[in-house]
């Protein structure tokens, strides 16, 4: 037996040899004819970590190399015919190496030689790796979004790989240099012919500017080349020159020379400004526009902040969206707090300052004496209706209302008696007489 258990094994395909690996670092190869061990690799000594367990296993088609995985994230390619490792790649996780597959895709080398295409699909908990055999270079690094990593599938028919993580869905990823795409999902062969066309144009041959800088003519006055102009190495251009980038540093260093000095202050104080606020808690003050609102959701924020929250379970706030950035810069959403309706749906809300719309009935005095101020003066008329006489105040109708020789001339027929009339406690209505004298009298209509 395996001293510590076996945590992986696997069988060589073209001479049937069987091999173990587990938890004491050792490599056994077993040849089930005999039924006993014929070779021992101590994996864990050779990778540079004594003891270290070893957590996956795959032989390779020819069955003459084979790539061990450790739980110290070290994956080593060994030939059977050595005990030293070939190639030893660090995944740089520190987690634990779950499984390995070889493949040989021929688009990453246009070499003959079957090393030079020969590439290990190595996966940890946290990310899978595509790299050479020959060298350790990665190729191509896949990280799933949630979940760590239990198992890889590759077809060597296409490019996808499938990744098993701990979550009910599988990762399903398109590889184009490890073959093409799958009959069933054919429309990926369009999108990666389109992502290579904008790769070559971007490694296209470089621009006749690429090594020019394009300056304004005021630039070229600050910077004192104002003598160039004309000449070969000032290229007219739009509203502008292109200049030699040497050309343009050399000149913008004599013109300026204490612009590294300034860089450099500006940059120390940005740092040291990070470090103080990281430090001092700087105490954020809220808008003018729906204050009370805001206040309420930071110490949402902040309450929600002190508990042990992931940032994918942690709600987004409002003030931290876009979308609802008017909700405090705009007038026009500005909550009315005195309404009505508000109120209704606030009952809890602090007292309105708003005076109410109907007055108590038992209000001040001063109240009714300024409503009083408003009212007209009160004048009293007596004569006929609809009659011109009528329209005169009873005084001066009185004095001129005589004949020549002095007799007074009898008014007949029917007269009304009209009065303003005046609020008093208790809601009883009284008249003020013609003569303002402010006797009480009740409402009502004279006969005479």
């Amino acid at each position: 037996g395996m001293e510590g258990g076996v945590e992986s094994c696997g069988i060589s395909p073209i001479h049937g040899l069987f091999a173990t690996c587990g938890a004491g670092g050792s490599l056994v190869c077993h040849d089930l004819r005999t039924r006993s061990a014929v070779a021992t690799f101590d994996v864990s000594s050779s990778v540079g970590q004594p003891g270290v367990a070893l957590t996956a296993m795959r032989f390779d088609e020819s069955g003459y190399q084979l790539g061990v995985g450790t739980a110290g994230g070290l994956v080593a390619l060994y030939d059977l015919r050595s005990s030293k490792p070939l190639v030893v790649k660090d995944h740089l996780y520190d987690e634990r190496i779950v499984d390995i597959k070889f493949r040989h895709p021929t688009k990453l080398s246009n070499s003959s030689n079957s090393a030079a295409s020969h590439c290990v699909l190595s996966a940890d908990r946290k990310a899978c790796k595509l790299w050479r055999a020959g060298d350790g270079t990665t190729v191509t690094t896949i990280q799933p979004s949630g979940g760590g990593i239990n198992d890889v599938m590759s077809s060597p028919s296409d490019g996808l790989v499938i990744l098993g993580c701990d979550q009910p869905k599988m990762q399903v990823y398109f590889v184009p240099l490890l073959g093409p795409a799958p009959r069933w999902s054919s429309y990926l062969e369009n999108v990666t012919e389109e992502l290579g066309e904008q790769d070559r144009q971007q490694e296209a041959a470089p621009s006749a500017y690429d090594d020019y800088r394009f300056v304004t003519r005021e630039d070229v006055k600050r910077l004192g080349l104002s003598h160039l102009l004309g000449t070969p190495v000032m290229r007219a251009y739009m509203h502008g020159f292109f200049v030699d980038q040497r050309l343009y540093h050399k000149a913008k260093s004599l013109s300026d020379p204490f612009a590294y000095d300034r860089y450099r202050q500006n940059v120390v104080r940005e740092k040291l400004e990070e470090e103080r606020r990281s430090r001092i808690a700087v105490a954020k003050k809220a808008p003018k526009i729906n204050a009370r609102l805001a206040t309420k959701l930071m110490d949402e924020r902040d309450g929600g902040a002190e508990e042990d929250l992931g940032e994918t379970e942690r709600p987004k706030s409002l003030l931290d969206d876009d979308r609802f950035a008017s909700l405090f810069k705009d007038e026009r959403f500005k909550i009315d707090e005195e309404s009505e309706e508000y109120r209704l749906l606030h009952p809890n809300a602090p007292p309105s300052k708003k005076k109410p719309r109907f007055a108590a009935e038992d209000g001040s005095e001063e109240e009714e004496e300024s409503e009083e101020e408003l009212l007209p003066e009160p004048k009293m008329r007596y004569g006929r209706k609809h009659d011109d006489i009528a329209e005169v105040p009873l005084g001066q109708r009185l004095d001129s209302g005589g004949d020549g020789d002095g007799q007074r001339r009898k008014v007949t027929g029917s007269r009304e008696l009209t009065w303003t009339p005046e609020r008093r406690r208790g809601g009883q209505e009284t008249g003020v007489d013609a003569s303002g004298s402010g006797k009480k009298r009740r409402r009502r209509k004279m006969k005479v």
